[in-house]
Parts: structure tokens; sequence; C-alpha cells
């Protein structure tokens, strides 16, 4: 199973703009294949939207594709800076089973890719957020992450529809290079259900989303 999601446009005018994005789910398996596909839209201040014509309940036969152009509209109001469309397929929404993701920014403001950085000059230190590991993981998987400067920062999981799961970091922390575990598990102890998650990095006006899929 995989899901491909693609758009005509890396750049919105500061007047807003509308367009198309296509997207494509194929059953690469010698059976039939019955679940949903669903997009969401992650906003530059990392807020979740789910883009409504983005979903639909799909069935394939072995081998088949089936694409859908859903539209989207940034209006003129929306927020400069780089926003993302992430598209899921899977039997259910608590049970994705591929992802694709594309991005573009809104003229207004530079935009900030996921290796942007915030480095001390000579120092060699760098702020950023890296990719989980190991991602599909069972029971737990470790993030790594920097600061280039001391500051507050906080790592939170959350679900696909923003809802928060778990803080992992919330403090003063110095300049360096660290990583921490997930256990999986939410702000109350619970193990949560298979899924895509986010993980979200917040440090000194430097603000990154990346997501991780747990699997049982």
């Amino acid at each position: 199973m995989s899901v491909n999601i693609e758009i005509d446009t890396d750049t919105v005018p500061d007047s807003g703009s509308g367009f198309s994005a296509q997207l494509t789910i194929t059953n690469h398996s010698d059976a039939g294949w019955r679940g949903e596909q669903w997009m969401i839209m992650k906003l530059p201040d990392g807020h979740i939207r789910e883009i409504s014509n983005g979903s639909r309940r799909v069935s394939l036969s072995a081998g088949s594709s089936a694409s859908k152009s859903p539209q989207v509209r940034i209006p003129a109001s929306a927020r400069p800076g780089e926003y993302w469309l992430i598209a899921y397929a899977g039997a259910s929404r608590d049970s994705a089973q591929a992802v694709d993701s594309v991005w573009f920014t809104k003229a207004g403001a530079g935009p900030v890719r996921p290796a942007a950085v915030s480095a001390i000059a000579g120092a060699g230190l760098q702020t950023f957020l890296g990719t989980n590991h190991p991602n599909p993981f069972n029971p737990s998987t470790t993030i790594s992450y920097g600061l280039a400067e001391e500051g507050h920062v906080t790592l939170r999981i959350y679900t696909l529809l923003g809802q928060e799961v778990a803080t992992i970091v919330d403090g003063v922390q110095e300049a360096g290079n660290r990583t921490v575990v997930w256990n999986g598990r939410d702000e109350y102890g619970r193990q949560v259900a298979s899924g895509v998650y986010l993980y979200r990095m917040d440090a000194s006006g430097y603000v990154e989303t990346k997501r991780l899929l747990l699997l049982k």
C-alpha cells in the first residue's frame, strides 16, 4: 500500500490563492483492499487542519490505483510561512499504513525548512529536530534534537487532529545535542493505539513538527 501527493506550486502569493493537490493511492498486494484516505494541513504555527475534500473511503482491487484532486485554498488572511500537506491511507484513522507529504510557502515571510538551523558562530551547534529511530516503532522510539544556545524547549506528542498526547521535554536546557525516548504512552501512562502521531519541538523561536508511526 502506498499513497502519493503532488502539487503544482511551491509558493502562494501574499494575496492568497487556490490550487489542486493530486492524491493517488495504490494497492501493491495481490488481494483487494478497503480503507480510508485522508489529508491534513500543518500550518506555520504548528496547528493541524483536516482537508475535508481530501478524505474518502477507498476500495481497491489487487494491483490497482485510485486518484483524487482535492482543492486547497489559502486566503489572504492566512499566516505567511511554510505549510505542509500530509496524506495518509489506512484501514482506519488509528492504523495508517502509508503516508506522503509535500510543502509550500505563503509569501510574506521566509520559509522555515525542516533543515533550518540557528547556529552559534564558530561553535558548530545547531537547533534542530531529528528523525525518530526506529520508525515505525514498538514499543518505544528515540528522538534526537539539538539547541544552539541555552533556552526553554518543549517536545510534545500530538494526534493527527492536534490533540496533545504527551509532553516528553519541558524545561530550560543548555546548548548541545540530546536524545529522548518516547515509550508510546500518554500523560497518564496508558499505551496509545497504533497509528501516525506528530511530535513538535518549540525552542527560542524554532518550531518544527515531524511524524512517527507506532505499529503493534
